[in-house]
C-alpha cells in the first residue's frame, strides 16, 4: 500500500505495495485470534510483529519490507523509517509522514486503518516469497 518513486521522495497514488491502498472494509471490531472479548488488539503490536515483508495485494513481489533497525523498503526502491507508538505505525519517507493504526488479526494478517479512516488488510510474506527470495538483500534476514 506504500509505494515510492525510487529515492525521489514522493508518495505515488497508484500504490502496488503496502499500507495505503484501499481494500475491502474489514470488520470494525477485528480481534486477533484467541483474544477474549473486549481486550484491545493493540497489545499484540510490537516491533517483532511488524518486522518482515507485508503485502496488501497477495503479491509478495510488491511487498514492503520492514527491517528491525526501523527502516523500510518498498518493492519499487522507495525507503524510509518506521516506528511504533502503541498500535500506531508511523512511516517517514517517500515525501511525508503517515500514521497508520494497526489491528493484528493473527500472526500473519493485519488490518490497517489509514489516516482518512479507510481500511486495508495486509498479509505477511514468507521470506522466500518476497522479491523472488531476495529478502536478505532487503535487510530482513
Amino acid at each position: 500500500m506504500l509505494s515510492g518513486a525510487g529515492r525521489a521522495g514522493r508518495w505515488r497514488a497508484p500504490a502496488a505495495a503496502l499500507l495505503l491502498a484501499l481494500a475491502a472494509a474489514a470488520p470494525a471490531a477485528a480481534q486477533p485470534a484467541g483474544k477474549a472479548g473486549g481486550e484491545p488488539a493493540a497489545a499484540d503490536v510490537d516491533r517483532a510483529y511488524i518486522v518482515g515483508a507485508w503485502t496488501d495485494s497477495d503479491d509478495c513481489e510488491a511487498a514492503v519490507a520492514f527491517a528491525d533497525d526501523g527502516t523500510f523498503l518498498t518493492a519499487e526502491g522507495g525507503e524510509g523509517m518506521w516506528r511504533l507508538d502503541g498500535a500506531e505505525l508511523v512511516l517517514a519517507g517517500l515525501g511525508g509522514i503517515r500514521t497508520l493504526h494497526i489491528v493484528p488479526v493473527d500472526d500473519d494478517t493485519m488490518d490497517v486503518i489509514n489516516e482518512d479512516g479507510s481500511r486495508g488488510r495486509s498479509t505477511r510474506c514468507a521470506a522466500e516469497d518476497a522479491r523472488g527470495g531476495e529478502i536478505v538483500a532487503w535487510g530482513i534476514a
